[in-house]
Parts: structure tokens; sequence; C-alpha cells
């Protein structure tokens, strides 16, 4: 079977990947530059205690749910403590956010030109970037309302393919 691409969609998928390398080179730049700072150093520090005395310390103390730090455990156990390896798993969200807001902008308003203007401004937010610098939970935050968005319009429309 042959699949071929009209020449706008390889030049929409060029695009939206130079949009994600952009991205992901804005938010890798000077990754290590600073220092852990404040609740950066907390959140280090809570996701590598093992996971009993995590939850306990996170329902006494902290008023944060355990979520985050539970999924940045095994993360920490891989990718070592460093600033650099903590603060790549929100590069990571933040970069698949683009993606995941394009996807969004794209199957909702059937707009390919919207879909890369929304990709390229979120891309480029100096917001976004320094959270996705940051060893905190806000990156992942914007990816997973990005893709409940995205099921809950699934869900509605379902395979009509039509708008609510």
């Amino acid at each position: 079977m042959k699949f071929k691409l009209s020449a706008s969609a390889i030049k929409r998928q060029i695009i939206i990947l130079l949009l994600l390398l952009v991205a992901f080179f804005l938010r890798t730049y000077q990754l290590d530059s600073q220092s852990l700072r404040g609740d950066e150093a907390a959140t280090v520090l809570y996701s590598a205690l093992p996971i009993g005395d995590l939850w306990e310390l996170s329902r006494v103390t902290d008023p944060h749910p355990p979520l985050y730090y539970l999924s940045l455990h095994p993360w920490q156990w891989l990718a070592g403590e460093s600033a650099w390896a903590m603060r790549f798993a929100g590069v990571l969200a933040s970069t698949l956010a683009v993606a995941a807001l394009y996807t969004l902008v794209r199957r909702t308003l059937r707009q390919t030109e919207a879909a890369l203007l929304a990709a390229g401004l979120l891309a480029v937010n100096p917001l976004q970037i320094w959270l996705a610098q940051d060893i905190r939970s806000y990156p992942f935050f914007t990816l997973l309302g990005l893709l409940s968005s995205w099921a809950l319009w699934q869900a509605v429309v379902g395979g009509r393919g039509s708008g609510v």
C-alpha cells in the first residue's frame, strides 16, 4: 500500500517539527545554569524519599497532592538527582504540550494555520519556558490540561467529525 503526503501536509509537518525543536531548544538552553531554587530543592528531597514516607509527609505537611512527587520518584532513580536531569522531566512535558496544543486546535477548529500559530506561541512563551525549567508540576498540569481537553472533545464529538 502506497501512502502519499501532499506538499502542504509535508510543509505542515516540517513546520510543527521545527516548532517542537525550537520549544525543546528554548527549554533546555542553560537548563542547569542556576542551582536549585527553594521549592525545587524540596521537590528533589521529597521525590527521593521512600514512597511510604513521601505519602505520609505529603499528607501531613505539603499542601500539594503527592502524584507529582510519586511520578518523579522513578524519574529520579533513572535520570539522577542533578538539576539538569530533574528539570528535564518538565522540559519533556512542556515540549509535548506544544504538540498537544497543535493537535487540539487542529482537530477542534479544523484550521491548520490557527493550530500552528497556537503551537508557535506556546513554544516561545517566556512563562512556559521558565516553568519548564523549574522542578515543579506546572508543565505537567499544562500537558494534562490539554490532553484532558482533547479527550473531552473526543468524547463529545465522538467519531462524527462535527463541532459542538
